[in-house]
């Protein structure tokens, strides 16, 4: 992250994360972190999509599958797989994606779901378009 960053301010903040890999290649991803307290009735009614990856790479052209990222859902505080729960499956959950695969860039899916009595949940992946694979000459 960002040095030096750190608010416990609830609402959506711009950080951007850095990576390396084992090649020694550095990639920044610029992401938006959102903090919530779980102290309103609200937010302690929503169930957000959980996933295996919040940040997933690929080449151009190279489609990923969306839905294949999805592990469960997750409400106040506690993570529950699909196979656990039996009220919410995958195809419950709306998908929405803005990535283009034809050009490089960092772009989001967001994954929503809304439960009965309560606000609508959304969780973000972000896809890193890149032009190679890192690390490949």
């Amino acid at each position: 992250m960002n040095d030096n960053y750190y608010t416990m301010q609830e609402g959506i903040h711009e950080v951007t994360l850095q990576v390396n890999n084992s090649v020694g290649d550095v990639r920044t991803i610029p992401i938006e972190m959102q903090i919530i307290y779980n102290d309103n009735d609200d937010e302690r009614a929503k169930e957000y999509p959980t996933l295996s990856d919040y940040i997933v790479y690929t080449t151009l052209n190279k489609e990923i599958k969306e839905s294949k990222y999805l592990t469960g859902i997750s409400r106040n505080n506690a993570e529950y797989e699909f196979d656990e729960i039996t009220t919410v499956s995958k195809k419950d959950i709306r998908i929405e994606s803005n990535v283009d695969y034809s050009k490089p860039g960092v772009y989001t899916v967001e994954y929503s779901y809304k439960a009965e009595g309560a606000k609508r949940a959304v969780t973000k992946m972000y896809v890193v378009v890149e032009e190679k694979e890192s690390g490949k000459k």
